[in-house]
């Protein structure tokens, strides 16, 4: 799996005007979270957030972030910090991504975005209160279950690809968590 996730990143990185298909769901300010068609457990990744990515130091350095109860893990590629990369998990929401809909149906994302979507068939939701994604910013939140979701912050610091980088880091999570069922 960290083989695949380094060919990801080194396609994403060798297409970076690429703009993939953007599956926006449209979500009405009534409408709950998607509920998760089938569960991942995420011990795993709660125990070593840093295990999803590969292990290869003349690609990536991965470091563990400290967040308190927000285990996480940050991974920056190339020289010149091209790309920046955190994923944390949200143990303590137990409400799972129902949360940012309610902060969605009490206008938190009104100076930002809130883009419902799925990856690899989980409900996520590309959601910001601020809108970086001219400059390369880009926040995805996708659900393992219904009450745990993870995020992957993602910063292309050259601009403009940080939403492709997201999805793809996200698709290759779910891919993990998915073989290690």
């Amino acid at each position: 799996m960290k083989r695949l996730l380094a060919i990801v990143i080194l396609l994403f990185i060798s297409a970076c005007g690429a703009t993939p298909s953007q599956d926006v769901i449209d979500v009405g300010l009534g409408r709950k979270a998607p509920l998760v068609p089938k569960p991942l457990d995420a011990a795993g990744l709660l125990a070593d957030p840093c295990a999803v990515f590969p292990n290869n130091p003349t690609l990536v350095r991965i470091e563990e972030t400290d967040r308190g109860k927000t285990p996480g893990c940050k991974m920056t590629t190339g020289e010149g910090k091209p790309l920046t990369i955190d994923i944390l998990l949200f143990p303590e929401i137990t409400k799972g991504l129902e949360q940012l809909y309610e902060y969605h149906r009490n206008d938190a994302w009104k100076n930002g975005y809130f883009e419902p979507v799925t990856v690899s068939g989980y409900p996520a939701v590309f959601a910001a209160i601020r809108d970086d994604r001219p400059i390369g910013k880009c926040d995805l939140n996708v659900a393992l279950t219904d009450q745990l979701f993870f995020a992957v912050f993602s910063h292309a610091h050259q601009g403009g690809t940080g939403c492709e980088f997201a999805r793809a880091i996200a698709s290759s999570v779910i891919e993990t968590l998915n073989h290690t069922q």
